[in-house]
C-alpha cells in the first residue's frame, strides 16, 4: 500500500522535548512529511526549531496558544492541503521505537472499518505502562482511561479508546468528524473523538507491538490547578455530549469527593502553597461547564 502518511506535533515551550521527539521519528523507516506547530511560545522555541529542521520537517508558528484540540485541527488542514491519507498525531514528549509508524500502518491493512489506532505507550523509564487500550468509565470519573498492564493477547485488537497522545487515524475521516472539538481546548477531547469515530461506524484498535515512550504532563505537570480546571469542566462536556443523564449524578459525587472535599480537607490539615488553588481550579471548571463558558480557560488560577 503506498498512502501518503504526516505527522503532527504541537510544541508550548518544550523545544529540549520536541527536539527528542524529531530525532527519535528521523529514526523510522517510513516516509512522511512531519509538521510541527509552535503554539504560542514564549522561549524562541519557533527560531530554535527553524535551525534544525530537515527537509521533510515543516515548523508552522502560531501567535496564540490554540490548545491541543484546535492546534491538532490547524496542522491537520495544513496537512490536507499538502495531500495525505493518514494523519499521526503524537505529543513532543514522546519518543518512538524506530518501528512505530511501521506497525501503525500495517495495523490499517488488517482492519476493517479502520478509525484510528494507538500504539503501546509507556512512561520514559520503559517499564511503567501508561496506555495499553483503554475505554470509558461512565459512572464514576465519566471520563476515559488507560489500561495499565498488558494484555494476554499482544496483536493488534480493538479498543473503545485511542490515545491523543499518540493516534494514527484516516485523514478523511478526521476531515468528515470535523477533527477535535475545540471547546475541550485541552484534555478529553481524544475521548470525544474515539466515541464521535465509533458512532461513525468506524472501529478503533490498539497495536501493543508498536511502542512509545511518554514523558508525561510536560506541558501543565501532574495536579496543577489549570489541569484540574480542565479535567472537570471537560469530563461534564465530554458526558453531555456523550453520555446519558443518569451517567451524571455518580459522577458529580465523585467529583465533589475527589476534587473538592478532597482537596480542601487536604489543605486544612496540612497547609501548602498551592492547595487553595487546585479548590478554585475545580470551583471554576464546574461554575464554567454550567455557563457554557469553553476554550481556552479565561481565569488566572495559576
Amino acid at each position: 500500500m503506498n498512502k501518503k502518511l504526516s505527522i503532527i506535533i504541537l510544541n508550548y515551550n518544550g523545544y529540549d522535548d520536541t527536539v527528542l521527539c524529531l530525532k527519535s521519528l528521523r529514526k523510522s523507516s517510513s516516509v512522511f512529511t512531519t509538521y510541527i506547530l509552535d503554539n504560542g511560545s514564549g522561549d524562541n522555541s519557533f527560531e530554535k526549531l527553524q535551525k534544525i529542521v530537515n527537509q521533510n520537517e515543516i515548523v508552522i508558528r502560531s501567535e496564540e496558544n490554540l490548545g491541543f484540540a484546535e492546534g491538532n485541527n490547524y496542522l491537520a488542514k495544513v496537512a490536507d492541503k499538502d495531500g495525505c491519507d493518514y494523519l499521526l498525531l503524537i505529543n513532543n514528549d514522546m519518543t518512538i521505537e524506530p518501528d512505530m509508524v511501521d506497525k501503525l500502518i500495517k495495523a490499517t491493512e488488517k482492519t476493517d472499518k479502520f478509525g484510528a489506532v494507538s500504539p503501546l505507550i509507556y512512561y520514559m523509564d520503559k517499564k511503567r505502562i501508561w496506555y495499553a487500550g483503554g475505554q470509558t468509565n461512565w459512572f464514576i470519573t465519566g471520563t476515559s482511561y488507560s489500561y495499565e498492564k498488558l494484555p494476554n493477547n499482544l496483536h493488534l485488537q480493538p479498543t473503545q479508546f485511542c490515545s491523543g497522545g499518540c493516534m494514527l487515524i484516516d485523514n478523511s475521516l478526521y476531515k468528515k468528524l470535523g477533527g477535535f472539538d475545540k471547546r475541550f481546548f485541552a484534555y478529553n477531547e481524544d475521548s470525544d473523538l474515539s466515541e464521535r469515530i465509533k458512532k461513525a461506524g468506524n472501529l478503533l484498535y490498539f497495536e501493543p507491538e508498536a511502542v512509545v515512550y511518554h514523558k508525561v504532563n510536560a506541558t501543565l505537570g501532574s495536579r496543577n490547578p489549570l489541569q484540574i480546571y480542565y479535567h472537570i469542566r471537560n469530563k461534564l462536556l465530554f458526558l453531555s455530549k456523550n453520555g446519558r443523564w443518569y451517567h451524571f449524578p455518580t459522577v458529580i459525587l465523585y467529583t465533589l469527593y475527589k476534587d473538592f472535599l478532597w482537596n480542601i480537607m487536604g489543605a486544612l490539615i496540612k497547609p501548602q502553597k498551592g492547595k487553595w488553588k487546585r479548590v478554585m481550579g475545580a470551583w471554576l471548571g464546574l461554575s464554567d461547564f454550567i455557563l457554557g463558558n469553553f476554550g481556552k480557560c479565561q481565569h488566572k488560577i495559576i
